[in-house]
């Protein structure tokens, strides 16, 4: 049997000629994106700079931003949330995308979604971007290990067939 799209993006994001279901690999996302929400990209932005002594991503075109979630601010901490994400972006020169709609959509429709792509964002919805080709997954958490390695361990996933 061949390899599945899963497989195949993985292989190429890690520098390996083949993985296989279960694999641990260290993979470089073609792309990390995540959206404005509270205790999240605020804490990600704080920790690579007090923690990790990172003060700026390396190939910024990699990242993108999105205010889509609390526009307009609600509260005095959503527009904190959102001016720290505008100042993040600014001095680390990532794309930000504000009040375009709703970010996982805006994602494709701004091309980060294109076949054969690895994208990780902290939220599961990214998956949505799987209908174009596109391996986008959901890492939590571990998207600060993107924001600060570049790269994220992740297990290459088992695939299921459905013959319909």
């Amino acid at each position: 049997m061949g390899y599945t799209i899963a497989e195949k993006i993985l292989a190429r994001v890690s520098g390996r000629d083949r993985v296989k279901a279960g694999d641990e690999v260290m993979a470089k996302p073609d792309y990390v994106i995540a959206y404005d929400f509270p205790g999240y990209t605020d804490v990600y932005f704080r920790q690579m700079k007090e923690e990790f002594g990172i003060d700026r991503v390396a190939e910024p075109e990699r990242y993108a931003m999105f205010i889509d979630h609390m526009v307009p601010a609600a509260t005095p901490k959503e527009e904190e949330l959102h001016i720290i994400t505008r100042n993040w972006c600014a001095e680390n020169n990532v794309p930000l995308f504000e009040r375009k709609g709703i970010g996982h959509q805006v994602a494709a429709e701004v091309g980060y979604a294109v076949p054969g792509a690895f994208v990780v964002h902290f939220d599961g919805h990214i998956s949505q971007l799987g209908t174009f080709g596109t391996l986008a997954m959901g890492v939590r958490r571990s998207l600060l290990e993107a924001l600060v390695r570049e790269r994220i361990s992740i297990k290459v996933p088992k695939t299921v067939r459905v013959n319909l």
